[in-house]
């Protein structure tokens, strides 16, 4: 199982696995007009992973991320 992490505040992960993909981005429920943020739709396409079936998502939500959640339920 690979791990795709995306957080626009960290400048690293604190720990390497060759099992990890870290971006500098956060993510946004609309479009945003700040480049280090993306919509959670836009990253799954750039990721390749739209058409994932099994997937776990794991979100820390502050502000910006409840319109992705939103988007997702319905």
């Amino acid at each position: 199982m690979y791990v795709y992490m995306h957080e626009h505040i960290s400048n690293s992960l604190p720990y390497n696995n060759s099992k990890f993909y870290w971006t500098k981005i956060g993510i946004w429920g609309n479009n945003s007009r700040y480049p280090n943020l993306k919509t959670l739709e836009k990253l799954m396409k750039e990721n390749r992973h739209i058409s994932e079936k099994n997937m776990i998502f794991k979100i820390d939500i502050e502000v910006s991320e409840w319109n992705s959640v939103i988007v997702i339920i319905y």
